[in-house]
């Protein structure tokens, strides 16, 4: 291992000074600049290729029904399409659970008034009896 760091310190120590001499005739060195007829004729080429301007076209005004405002003010179409299939999803539950909740214990306990009943303003009126 020692053999290893001692190759190595030489060869750091000669790319070093490379590096510092290098770096001393950059520094000598008169700034490059390019020509004025190299950047004239670069300039003219960029201008060139530059690309055209387009024309643009007005768009079509968003149109404002009362339909449209609605569905703004709800957050857009994704907002709406959110509360569509909620909406959807709660009629399904409630149709397809009608019947069986009402054989249930919750549905029963809605029925019947007793003292632990939540909802004691409803009867049997009200419920989804599917005869």
């Amino acid at each position: 291992m020692a053999e290893k760091k001692t190759e190595i310190a030489p060869l750091a120590a000669r790319d070093d000074a490379m590096l510092e001499s290098l770096f001393a005739a950059a520094k000598d060195a008169p700034a490059a600049q390019p020509s004025p007829d190299f950047m004239a004729r670069m300039l003219a080429e960029a201008e060139a290729l530059q690309p055209a301007a387009v024309e643009l076209v007005a768009a079509h005004p968003p149109r404002s029904g009362p339909l449209m405002r609605l569905v703004g003010m709800l957050g857009g179409w994704p907002s709406v399409s959110g509360l569509t299939v909620a909406t959807m999803a709660g009629v399904w539950i409630g149709v397809a659970a009608g019947p069986t909740m009402m054989q249930s214990d919750l549905g029963a306990s809605l029925l019947v008034t007793t003292d632990e009943t939540y909802l004691a303003a409803l009867d049997a009126s009200f419920a989804y009896l599917g005869n």
